[in-house]
């Protein structure tokens, strides 16, 4: 983004933007969350009046949004949030591009770092997984990936809160930070 000050400058005018935009629509959304220029959004209004919302959007300021429109699952920076049932379900969004090339253990970085690596991937699995299979999944591909990038087993292993000699991860915890 340039500038030490980039994102502090787009903040304000994303939120001046939403602000008034928002002050001029009869109908709003249930739900408005934006990190710097990404945008989540759930709509309760029906399918006509959110084409009316986003219609409007676009010509209201210099900024052009774009947008989709899923029916079931969306993705919001690295989490997936599905549908299912009038449920709500989240788990951690891996995109295509990313071969989970973490921090080779063999580099010259201090233990404490390495040691840090894969006990805060594993807590950013147990806040943003819902479900327990979800987690289980995300564990296991993780453990597979820091392996690979040389980690010890029992180093893995011991960050997930996994005894040794047992492969069953710590089950998720029942509230989220």
């Amino acid at each position: 983004m340039g500038t030490k000050m980039a994102p502090s400058y787009a903040n304000l005018f994303m939120g001046e933007l939403e602000h008034d935009f928002l002050q001029t629509q009869p109908l709003t959304p249930l739900l408005w969350i934006r990190f710097l220029d990404d945008i989540l959004m759930l709509w309760t209004h029906g399918k006509t009046s959110l084409n009316t919302f986003l219609e409007q959007l676009n010509p209201f300021r210099v900024v052009q949004f774009t947008w989709s429109i899923p029916n079931k699952r969306v993705t919001f920076l690295d989490v997936a949030i599905t549908l299912k049932n009038n449920t709500l379900t989240t788990s951690v969004h891996i995109k295509t591009t990313n071969h989970m090339q973490y921090l080779h253990y063999s580099s010259s970085h201090p233990y404490h770092t390495k040691k840090a690596i894969p006990f805060s991937l594993f807590l950013r699995g147990q806040r943003l997984n819902s479900t327990t299979s979800a987690t289980e999944t995300y564990n296991q591909r993780l453990q597979e990936a820091l392996v690979n990038r040389g980690y010890p087993s029992n180093l893995v292993t011991n960050r997930f809160g996994v005894h040794p000699h047992t492969s069953n991860p710590l089950k998720p915890p029942t509230h989220r930070l």
